[in-house]
């Protein structure tokens, strides 16, 4: 792919909820030149009322964070973001927060790791063939259950320790807003967390998660999980793959990221990683980590281009 400026004008290019290594996908596309921005997290929940014209929100946050490119300005994409964002949503509005480099957006606790924990725990015990009875499956996360919990608090607990890791490695990263996942919903959706006492009751009591369901697709004798939606395409390459890459690198045990990825890939019909943990599955080219889009330094999860640490 390429991207060229039209008629000399320059151009944003920005992504609304980004996982990944996006700021290296963007450079490689790209280039250096094209200012470029990405949120942490999406500035809001949604369902759709009419296909592509009318959404109810569901959910909204407080604040956002984004990170943008060296030659980005913070204060422009604040000042266009915002009221594109809360523009006639009925909400106060989230307001935008600056966060120096894009680390924070590649270990950001929350899909990569929500959605994984979510469909392993529901459905792991599943032959991956038999037709489930429309309406059974119960609900992605009002029905969210202690074996889903446990899977998610022990990824979190895995993230953490690459946050650790990567501080010691490069502590020019700012990872300040890689907070514990709980901490961060709690943080992120205030009362509309009607229970707060762990992981389990947090995700199954935000007003904000009420709607949404498992993603399904219709077949002879009932409904399978749709392995061709987002919580999947989106979540493991482009947001468990990362993490274990840096986790590789620093030469972290992850266990739980193994357990994940090594039974999404089967779900999908995918190979990225090998039953010994090594990321060389025929299908690896297709994940946003530093290693598949040529960071040469680990610094590179942060910065397109690392600073230079000076030499005595």
């Amino acid at each position: 792919q390429s991207f060229n400026h039209s008629q000399g004008r320059s151009a944003y290019v920005g992504t609304l909820f980004a996982q990944g290594c996006t700021h290296l996908l963007a450079k490689s596309i790209l280039g250096d030149d094209t200012p470029y921005f990405a949120l942490q997290n999406i500035p809001w929940l949604c369902t759709t009322i009419e296909p592509g014209r009318v959404a109810r929100i569901v959910g909204n946050k407080h604040h956002i964070r984004v990170a943008t490119s060296s030659n980005t300005s913070f204060t422009w994409t604040k000042k266009f973001l915002e009221p594109c964002i809360n523009a006639s949503t009925g909400f106060k509005g989230a307001e935008l927060q600056n966060i120096p480099d894009f680390a924070s957006i590649v270990l950001n606790p929350a899909n990569q790791i929500i959605h994984p924990a979510r469909m392993w725990g529901r459905f792991s015990d599943w032959d991956m063939e038999t037709p489930f009875e429309p309406g059974t499956l119960g609900s992605l996360y009002g029905d969210f259950d202690e074996k889903s919990a446990e899977a998610l608090v022990g990824l979190d607990e895995e993230l953490q320790s690459i946050k650790s890791a990567l501080l010691t490695a490069c502590p020019e990263l700012d990872l300040t807003s890689v907070i514990p996942l709980a901490d961060r919903i709690v943080q992120q959706y205030g009362d509309q967390v009607a229970d707060k006492t762990n992981m389990q009751t947090i995700m199954s009591t935000n007003q904000a998660y009420s709607m949404a369901q498992f993603p399904v697709v219709e077949v002879e004798g009932g409904v399978i999980p749709n392995n061709n939606h987002r919580v999947v395409l989106d979540d493991i390459p482009h947001g468990l793959i990362p993490l274990k890459d840096l986790a590789l690198r620093l030469s972290l045990p992850s266990p739980w990221m193994d357990s994940m990825i090594l039974w999404h890939q089967k779900f999908m019909k995918k190979s990225y990683m090998t039953v010994n943990g090594d990321l060389s599955g025929s299908d690896i080219g297709e994940c946003t980590s530093v290693t598949v889009l040529g960071g040469e330094e680990i610094a590179n999860v942060g910065f397109t281009n690392p600073p230079v640490t000076p030499t005595n």
